[in-house]
């Protein structure tokens, strides 16, 4: 099965994602250093299920009460489907928990961001959530380097 999110130290040559063609377009001259840690920050984002969200935002935005269930079931989405796309059947832990909580955190940060029903709760505040935007999504990767 392939495992397109998860999130390797040093990926395999023979990894689908990582196969030849990939390494030889990205041998032309590119920092393997500055490419690993883009991959690892663009697979730690939960586009999909934030897109989701934003297009329930735009939809519901007069009815605070369903913009909670949407959150709900947008946060149960990240760890379903993030589980099943990190999975990796051939080692001793299967599932990439660390992605996936990484994940769901940075849902929570950006779901946070575009308000929605946060903004009928006192502690919301926009400049805080841009500030945990910068901090978690630039410095996760960082920190975090998977298998």
């Amino acid at each position: 099965m392939s495992t397109p999110l998860r999130v390797y130290r040093n990926p395999p040559n023979t990894h689908p994602v990582n196969g030849p063609e990939v390494q030889a377009a990205l041998s032309g001259g590119g920092d393997t250093q500055f490419d690993a840690y883009y991959t690892r920050l663009i697979k730690l984002i939960p586009v999909e299920i934030v897109s989701f969200y934003t297009c329930g935002v735009a939809l519901f935005q007069t009815r605070p009460d369903i913009l909670w269930g949407l959150l709900a079931v947008s946060s149960v989405f990240v760890v379903v489907l993030r589980a099943r796309l990190t999975r990796d059947e051939t080692r001793q832990s299967k599932i990439q928990w660390g992605a996936v909580v990484i994940s769901l955190v940075s849902f929570w940060i950006w779901a946070y961001q575009l308000g929605g029903p946060y903004t009928t709760v006192a502690y919301y505040d926009p400049q805080f959530s841009s500030f945990l935007i910068l901090v978690w999504t630039f410095g996760v990767p960082i920190i975090f380097r998977g298998d």
